[in-house]
């Protein structure tokens, strides 16, 4: 088949099904974000030599009329060109609205948390975009089964969508992975317990949240220390400077270690470093960090949404807590941190749990089949 992926390529989604279609198909990736992070552009340099892959960048840089009309006009011809049969977008929003004009190829969607749970209800004009995209979509991808409901209430098809995970590649995400560079780089005792929120400082993410459970956690446990990535590009500038100064007027600089971001091949290790991993948004599908984490047997604290509840239950297989509420994180985290028991019977659940649900590789060859099936070739 000859498969085009429009998507902004600094999301690491992005990266975790294209190696596999690159094996088997002619693969042509539409990058319509203007700056490339430098681990990303490293990721897909790779891949430069195959003769089975073709790379385009293909900026939206204004909002206005001309600017969509040469995108529109550009995504086009890249598909007419490479004969791309189907088109998977990465993300509703600007650019897949434009290329679900394009006709005479399959169309496959693959929406965002965010994109259905926040940015569809909040926005009148999202909201339309997105209705759009799903009355010319032939296939639409999702992770979980209420944003499933919230695509039929945008006018989806209940028979062409499906719930595929992302999924997590267990080759790489396994238990027993060395952090020894990570102890040696951000000076972490091998007694120090480690609390790992890779979610990136954001509001969404309720990072302050995190930041203010802190000291309560100290109380009963000194030796700790947080690792809570900023995110690509320098995340929310505005936020960041309310993280920064909260975390100096509680005095917690010796605590918390805010890494610029995470390198998608130092996520494992990053795994394997962390006692607990923390997840706590406002609103949000499964995240693939919560999938990374049962894969390396990291117990998790979660906060309390429909996609994430669907698999994780509180003192089950994990902690459940209510959105932005300090206290029961705080209360969660020391609870876990006091019980390896607890933890042990957590992770163990929670290993077999992703081997079952978030295999990527199965993940994937169950997308590569629904293709076919668009293609008729099964």
């Amino acid at each position: 088949m000859k498969i085009g992926f429009l998507a902004d390529i600094n999301q690491h989604h992005v990266r975790r099904w294209l190696p596999y279609f690159l094996k088997n198909h002619d693969v042509t990736l539409i990058n319509h974000r203007e700056i490339i992070a430098p681990g990303c552009q490293k990721f897909f340099n790779k891949f430069n030599d195959n003769l089975n892959f073709d790379c385009y960048n293909v900026e939206l840089r204004k909002k206005s009329f001309i600017s969509y009309f040469r995108f529109f006009k550009s995504i086009k011809n890249i598909i007419k060109k490479n004969e791309i049969e189907i088109l998977y977008v990465h993300g509703l929003g600007i650019a897949g609205f434009l290329a679900s004009f394009v006709n005479k190829i399959k169309f496959v969607i693959k929406p965002y948390g965010s994109d259905i749970l926040i940015f569809a209800q909040n926005n009148f004009l999202f909201r339309q975009i997105s209705k759009k995209i799903f009355k010319r979509a032939d296939l639409i991808i999702n992770t979980a089964s209420n944003i499933n409901n919230k695509c039929i209430e945008l006018g989806g098809n209940s028979d062409k969508i499906h719930m595929i995970p992302m999924g997590t590649d267990l080759s790489i995400f396994h238990p027993n992975i060395s952090a020894d560079h990570l102890r040696h780089q951000y000076n972490i005792q091998n007694s120090t317990r480690v609390i790992l929120s890779a979610r990136h400082i954001s509001p969404l993410y309720n990072t302050d949240i995190i930041i203010k459970s802190i000291p309560l956690v100290l109380k009963k446990i000194k030796n700790i220390k947080y690792i809570i990535p900023v995110g690509t590009f320098g995340g929310d500038k505005d936020y960041l400077k309310k993280i920064n100064k909260l975390i100096n007027n509680l005095d917690l600089r010796g605590y918390v270690e805010l890494p610029q971001s995470l390198e998608v091949e130092d996520m494992p290790a990053f795994h394997n470093l962390a006692d607990i991993a923390i997840s706590i948004p406002s609103s949000d599908s499964f995240p693939s960090f919560l999938h990374e984490a049962m894969a390396c047997k990291v117990a998790s604290i979660v906060s309390d949404l429909p996609a994430v509840t669907e698999f994780l239950k509180n003192k089950i297989n994990s902690y459940v807590i209510p959105v932005r509420n300090v206290n029961a994180l705080a209360t969660a985290t020391i609870e876990l941190l006091s019980d390896q028991s607890k933890i042990d019977r957590f992770t163990n659940y929670n290993y077999a749990l992703v081997k079952e649900i978030a295999d990527s590789k199965k993940n994937v060859q169950e997308v590569e089949l629904l293709f076919k099936n668009l293609m008729q070739i099964v």
